[in-house]
């Protein structure tokens, strides 16, 4: 009873909120969509996708008329919680993606350095100032047993084309003081850390530059196909 006790003091304060979002920077929301309008393009969902989406939409078609609705507030969702780790891979490192799907590797590499390479150009684009650092990937083998793995995973960073390098003891401890990673292996191009909340943040602004209008605390509530069109409702 009363490690349940102080289990709950210790939670009374806690901020039941996105860390990422919890943040003074963060603009002030869209007004609510109040009025029936007409669009070429809906966009349900303001995070990563949803932005980057309107952004592209507009680009490829400037005269293109773009909305995007969100439920509650931008990047309230999976894009307001993440690690915040960017990486080329798509499959959750290369030796996962080799394991199972080792025929498409070739494409899934392609197409992982594309979007790294597109997700920098937008972000240099648009100015976004959004915390990133392209400090590159480092991952550690947690005693002599985990070796072997580095290893086997660094010849395929070299394979497909990758900027790796192979660290001993002594170099990983220069970057993470711990004496239980006995070795790494460290990708320095193409990876790094972003502030999630304030890349979608610069995205909203970026997609309303080109003139997407965003409604936000404006959850869909039904849409009906209406061939041609959909007519969607909001509260």
């Amino acid at each position: 009873m009363t490690t349940t006790l102080h289990a709950q003091q210790a939670l009374l304060k806690t901020n039941f909120f996105p860390y990422w979002l919890d943040n003074s920077a963060a603009p002030e929301p869209e007004p609510a969509l109040e009025r029936n309008i007409q669009c070429d393009l809906l966009i349900v969902g303001a995070g990563f996708t949803g932005l980057w989406a309107a952004i592209h939409a507009k680009e490829a078609n400037p005269d293109r008329d773009v909305v995007i609705i969100e439920s509650q507030c931008i990047a309230i969702g999976a894009s307001g919680r993440p690690a915040a780790i960017l990486s080329a891979s798509v499959m959750h490192g290369l030796a996962n993606a080799s394991r199972l799907f080792p025929d498409e590797m070739d494409e899934l590499e392609r197409l992982g350095k594309e979007n790294m390479d597109g997700f920098k150009a937008t972000i240099e684009r648009y100015d976004i100032d959004c915390d990133i650092e392209w400090g590159g990937e480092l991952t550690v083998a947690v005693g002599k047993a985990g070796l072997p793995d580095i290893a086997s995973e660094y010849k395929l960073y070299k394979k497909y084309g990758h900027d790796a390098h192979l660290l001993d003891k002594t170099a990983v401890s220069k970057e993470i003081n711990s004496p239980l990673f006995q070795g790494g292996l460290w990708s320095k191009k193409r990876s790094g850390t972003v502030q999630p909340a304030k890349l979608a943040w610069g995205l909203k602004k970026a997609a309303m530059s080109l003139g997407v209008r965003v409604y936000e605390n404006s959850p869909l509530v039904t849409s009906t196909h209406l061939k041609p069109g959909v007519l969607v409702t909001t509260p």
